[in-house]
């Protein structure tokens, strides 16, 4: 699957509409949305999700405040549907889950939630979601690319070209990458967006 275009690409390196480019950047990109996937730490093809997590108590406390941080099982969430907190009392599961989404605060492109608004004491909180990229109407080997952020589109280039340096058709054509300035390039993009979130608590 793709994250990027493939006109683009090619464009870029200065190729007619070839074959053999075409096949080189379509295996290319297909390496890096594997490899941005691994990195992210999170899978792009679109899912509907539920994530159950244990709270035993807000981890931050300081008198009125308080912050609890969730790390979903997806980033790239589409559609927070809801957010559901059960009651524990002892060895009894109250039936009656309370709605708090109102009070979440995500961040989509990292699946990162916090709430510092809801006391929770040895609570279940369940998110049900919809994340990930639907596939182009147009070209199934493809996301859906106005759907997909341009940040990461510019990643999956970046990390194409890197795969590309040393294809023979660019050998041929005597055409030299920078592969050290894209790489630089490459973690600029994604640094800030990896799905580093030390303080959340992990779904179960």
């Amino acid at each position: 699957m793709f994250l990027a275009d493939i006109d683009g690409i090619r464009e870029q390196l200065g190729f007619n509409q070839m074959v053999d480019i075409d096949n080189a950047i379509e295996a290319a990109l297909n390496s890096a949305t594997a490899q941005l996937s691994g990195v992210l730490q999170t899978s792009f093809d679109v899912e509907d999700v539920e994530d159950v997590f244990w709270v035993e108590r807000a981890p931050l406390s300081q008198g009125p405040h308080r912050l609890t941080e969730f790390r979903l099982s997806r980033g790239f969430v589409s559609n927070l549907v809801s957010v559901r907190r059960t009651q524990v009392e002892g060895l009894f599961q109250n039936d009656q889950p309370a709605d708090v989404l109102a009070a979440i605060k995500l961040d989509k492109d990292k699946g990162y939630a916090r709430d510092w608004s809801t006391w929770y004491d040895r609570n279940y909180v369940t998110f049900a979601y919809r994340a990930g990229f639907p596939r182009d109407a147009g070209n199934p080997a493809r996301f859906d690319l106005a759907i997909v952020p341009e940040w990461l589109q510019e990643a999956a280039k970046l990390q194409a070209l890197i795969l590309l340096a040393d294809h023979p058709t660019l050998t041929e054509a005597q055409i030299k990458l920078d592969t050290r300035m894209l790489g630089l390039q490459l973690e600029a993009t994604v640094t800030p967006r990896l799905r580093y979130t030390p303080n959340a608590l992990m779904p179960l």
